[in-house]
Order: C-alpha cells, then sequence, then structure tokens
C-alpha cells in the first residue's frame, strides 16, 4: 500500500504531471480565449470580402449612388420557399448594410401570386429570381439571366454582373430625369445592335430621328451618328449647328470608307477635326492583336478614358480610320486627343493594295483614333448668360462595339463610349462598373524543368521539413 502511495506521489509531482498539467492548462485557456473573442466579434457587423476579385465589395460608383440616395428603395426578391440564391443575397444584404434607405425584402411569389401584378406592365408574368427595386417614381426588374455574363464558347458563367445591374436599377428608380439618346438615321446608318442591352442596364431611353423630316428634340440628352455611308444635306447640318449652339452633345462613329462626305467633313473640320481616308496598319507587334489592323492603341490622359488609364485596361479597335486634329485650340474650341496608334504605325491610303508594308502616300504615324471636342456658349441676347457647353466624341471605328468585343471582360470599349456618354451629361464620376470575374486561375506548368522542381518541393522537401520537427520535437519530449 505504501509503495502505492509513493508511486502515486511521484507521478502527481514528477516533471511529466507538471509539463502535462501546465499544457492542459495553456491549452484550455487559449480555447477560451478563442470562445471570448468570438462572442466579442459576433456582437459587431464586421465582414470582410477575402474573394480574389472582391466579388462583395462596392465600386466608387456604387458607394457614391448610395451615399446619394435621399428616399426609400425598396428590392423584393422573388424566391419560392427553399430557393434563394444566396450568393446574391449576400450581395443584396450588402446594399442593405450601406444605405439606411434601402429595404431588402424576399417575397414567395407562391404563396404571394398577385404581388407583382402591378409590377408586369406587359402581361408577360415576372419569372421566379427576379428582382424589383422600386422608388418613389418608378421601378425596375432585373431578371436572375441579367446578373450573370455567359460564355456559349466555354458553356460557363465568367463573370457576375450583380452589382452593375443592381445599382444601375436603384439609380433608375430614384432618378428625376431618363437620359434620351437619338440614333440619326436616313444616310446608311450602322446599327449598333451590341450596344443595345448596355444602354438599357444604363438607364437611356433610345429613339430613332430623321434630320430631314424632324429637328433634334429639346430633350434630347445626345445624338448619335453612326457610321453613314451617304452624305448629309445642308439643312441637316444647319440642324445639328443649331443644336450644337444651345449645348448639344454627339458622338460621331465614322468607318473607313473610299467615298468622302464632302459637306458633314467640311462640317466637322469647323470643329478641328478632319477625317483621314485610310486604314490603320500597326507596326508595333505589342500594340496589335491577332493582326496588324486589331488595335491596342495608346489611350490617352482625359476625363473619359480616365479610369481606363488607371486601371491599365486595353481598348481594342479593329480596322479603324485615323483623323488628323487641325488645331488644340482655336478661339473656344478645343480638341482633345483621347486614342492613338503607335508611332511605328501608319495610315494606308490604298485600299487596293495587296501588302500591309507601308508605302509611298501612306500617312506616318502615330495617328488620332479618337477625340472629344468641347466649346461653351453663350446667349448673346439674353447679357451672355451661360448655356450648356457643347460636346463631341469622334471616333474613327464602330466595330469596336460589336458584341464579342464588349463583352470580352478583358476590354474596356464599352467602358469607353459609356464613359463617353457620361461625360457628355457631365456625370464623369458615372463611370461604368466592370463585371466580377468568376474565372479560376490555374497553375500552368509549361515544361520539364518546372514539374521536377514542383514534384522535388511536394515529395521531398515538405516531408522532410515535417519529419525533421517531429523528430525534434520527440527528443525533447524524451528528456522531459
Amino acid at each position: 500500500m505504501r509503495d502505492f502511495l509513493n508511486k502515486c506521489r511521484k507521478f502527481f509531482t514528477g516533471k511529466k504531471m507538471k509539463y502535462g498539467t501546465n499544457a492542459a492548462i495553456l491549452t484550455v485557456a487559449f480555447l477560451a480565449i478563442l470562445v471570448v473573442i468570438n462572442l466579442i466579434v459576433g456582437t459587431f457587423d464586421w465582414k470582410k470580402d477575402l474573394t480574389k476579385n472582391q466579388l462583395f465589395s462596392f465600386s466608387d460608383q456604387t458607394i457614391k449612388v448610395l451615399e446619394g440616395l435621399n428616399q426609400p428603395v425598396n428590392i423584393f426578391a422573388l424566391y419560392p420557399q427553399g430557393q434563394k440564391d444566396e450568393f446574391v443575397m449576400e450581395v443584396l444584404e450588402r446594399y442593405d448594410r450601406e444605405s439606411k434607405h434601402i429595404n431588402v425584402e424576399v417575397i414567395d411569389p407562391v404563396k404571394n401570386p398577385g404581388f407583382t401584378k402591378k409590377y408586369d406592365e406587359d402581361g408577360k408574368g415576372i419569372p421566379n429570381g427576379s428582382f424589383i427595386v422600386e422608388g418613389e417614381k418608378r421601378f425596375k426588374i432585373v431578371r436572375s439571366y441579367d446578373l450573370v455574363n455567359y460564355n456559349f464558347q466555354t458553356q460557363r458563367v465568367d463573370s457576375l454582373l450583380a452589382e452593375q445591374r443592381f445599382t444601375s436599377a436603384v439609380s433608375f428608380a430614384t432618378s428625376e430625369k431618363v437620359p434620351a439618346l437619338y440614333f440619326v438615321q436616313g444616310h446608311g446608318e450602322a446599327a449598333l445592335t451590341g450596344i443595345t442591352e448596355n444602354l438599357e442596364t444604363e438607364n437611356y431611353e433610345t429613339e430613332q430621328l430623321n434630320l430631314l423630316t424632324e429637328a433634334i428634340p429639346d430633350n434630347a440628352d445626345a445624338i448619335i451618328i453612326a457610321s453613314p455611308k451617304r452624305d448629309f444635306a445642308a439643312d441637316e447640318i444647319e440642324k445639328l449647328d443649331t443644336y450644337f449652339d444651345k449645348g448639344g452633345r454627339a458622338i460621331f462613329l465614322f468607318d473607313i470608307a473610299k467615298d468622302p462626305l464632302p459637306k458633314l467633313e467640311s462640317y466637322l473640320e469647323e470643329w478641328g477635326v478632319r477625317l483621314n481616308q485610310d486604314v490603320v496598319i500597326e507596326g508595333d507587334q505589342n500594340k496589335f492583336y491577332s493582326q496588324p489592323t486589331y488595335l491596342l492603341p495608346d489611350i490617352q490622359s482625359h476625363e473619359i478614358t480616365g479610369t481606363i488609364k488607371r486601371n491599365q485596361l486595353n481598348l481594342l479597335i479593329p480596322v479603324a480610320r485615323s483623323m488628323e486634329v487641325l488645331f488644340e485650340e482655336k478661339g473656344s474650341i478645343k480638341v482633345n486627343s483621347l486614342v492613338k496608334s503607335s508611332a511605328d504605325s501608319w495610315g494606308k491610303t490604298n485600299f487596293d493594295s495587296n501588302t500591309f508594308q507601308q508605302e509611298e502616300g501612306d500617312l506616318p504615324g502615330p495617328l488620332d483614333i479618337a477625340v472629344a471636342i468641347t466649346r461653351p456658349n453663350y446667349d448673346e441676347e439674353n447679357n451672355n448668360k451661360p448655356l450648356p457647353e457643347t460636346k463631341i466624341l469622334v471616333v474613327g471605328n464602330t466595330a469596336f462595339l460589336d458584341s464579342n468585343t464588349i463583352l470580352n471582360n478583358q476590354l474596356a470599349n464599352i467602358d469607353f463610349f459609356m464613359n463617353g456618354l457620361s461625360w457628355m451629361q457631365d456625370q464623369e464620376d458615372k463611370i461604368t462598373i466592370r463585371p466580377k470575374s468568376l474565372v479560376q486561375e490555374r497553375m500552368n506548368i509549361t515544361s520539364q524543368h518546372q514539374i521536377q522542381l514542383y514534384a522535388l518541393l511536394v515529395v521531398i522537401v515538405i516531408p522532410l521539413i515535417i519529419f525533421i520537427l517531429g523528430g525534434v520535437v520527440w527528443m525533447r519530449r524524451r528528456h522531459l
């Protein structure tokens, strides 16, 4: 019995018991601290977006829109019971947290079949999974398929558009006025079908306009003249001039053409821009994609291009014509270059040539491909009262707005166009929200040397480090 008691005393007073007890106390204390920290943190509404592409973080534009709200906005998510998309709901809850004016509510359309009736203007029904964003004066419906970019070539979703769609819907629901764009027709203009969805998303109303039979309406926030094939009549030029004298805004897009448009081109020269009869060829291999006529041009500093340049994004302009800036400033007119080809480029003037090589008569680079023009205006009949500033954007291409090009998330083509429209509305801060990429990056192992290096690291180095550390711990515990 005495031996047993001695053994018990030695066990409880020995080094192993001492160190074991200390280790147990430290473990319990560590777990207790973790529990306390978790309880404290749980009382705060703290969330950190750790996704690589910041899927749950808002852009500066969204923050400005939410900070500027001064009326209630209801966002109704139409989800039957058990069918909520938690990914999208997390984005919507962020809107609710960021602004006291926004209320997010899930509506079960099965239990409340009459709820959507007043929002179903065309009588076609509102599908489950849609969202109704409602302000005091108007509402907008965002459908589930509007929230993603689907790549039909890869058969997968490669980017998320939730922030872009919801922020645009909030802006539309709370705006005092919906901007109106007029597409000039009657000269064989290009249709620009690729940008229709983007204009609708950014809350623009679009109409067609024939200058031969109509004057430019007073509610026109901008007119778009896209690659006319026939020249303008003198009466149409006069209507343009009257519109610009009142502070009108316009986008002119021109494609390569053998036949000039004498009246329209002469009018643009008064604004400091002369169209060249050429196609731009890029000689710098780093400045074109696939072939020398698919330009990756140099982007100049301007309100339109500011975010594109800062984020080091690319424009792809296929088969462009160039223009000559006749003056940078004349009277009150100012002309700013936006996009240029490199110094190694040239403008090929012989459209029948069978070579990309520079020939005699070609125009030397760098060449202007897009410019912005401004002019202040004054009402001379009213003591020179300031009128809105005239703003004109001229681009030597329409193909940069093709559907395949603007859907490419690696390019800023649609950003350039939409930023141009925002600039014309004097809303330079209303930049296009870029999609959040869902494409997962993979490790590319392209050589036998890389394979051997990674194999050595994974199969030998890491296990060896673990074995050595384990041996050190075992040796120390053995001598306790």
